[in-house]
């Protein structure tokens, strides 16, 4: 994956329209416009076990990740790296002796650290550390970033 967010060629080829999306714009597009969506369908479809409450608790969840990841300095850079868009373990395919990753329909500019913080998720929740894996070129923004996005 490092070699995806540092390949300069793939950058120049997704860079047509020199948006200037930021790592902020890339969070509230991967989480909180999808966990808003997500909400809006349980919230009309009347779930037993979803109480009115549980659904104002997590509307203000999705506002409080959107704050945190407004007020962190490291959120409001430009998003110039590479990205899979859809990395997680159901698109990476383990051989014996490889593996790969598949899917490739998403790829653009966004953010490394949301990248990484889906595919690590699962093994991040059962009580590991991000740190724990090796990620290339960890810099002080970054691990800003990736800590607010595993808290999505």
């Amino acid at each position: 994956m490092d070699r995806l967010h540092q390949d300069a060629d793939i950058r120049s080829r997704l860079n047509t329209s020199g948006s200037g999306k930021t790592y902020f714009d890339h969070f509230v597009e991967t989480y909180v416009d999808r966990f808003t969506a997500d909400l809006e369908i349980v919230s009309g479809g009347q779930l037993p076990f979803v109480s009115s409450r549980l659904l104002r608790w997590m509307r203000g969840e999705i506002d409080r990740l959107r704050e945190s990841a407004d007020f962190e300095p490291a959120f409001h850079r430009t998003a110039g790296e590479p990205v899979h868009g859809d990395l997680n373990e159901g698109n990476v395919l383990v051989t014996p002796n490889e593996w790969f990753i598949v899917d490739w329909d998403d790829v653009s500019l966004g953010d490394p650290a949301v990248e990484f913080a889906v595919l690590l998720w699962s093994m991040i929740y059962e009580g590991g550390n991000w740190g724990e894996f090796f990620i290339p070129d960890v810099e002080d923004a970054f691990s800003k970033r990736i800590e607010v996005c595993l808290r999505a």
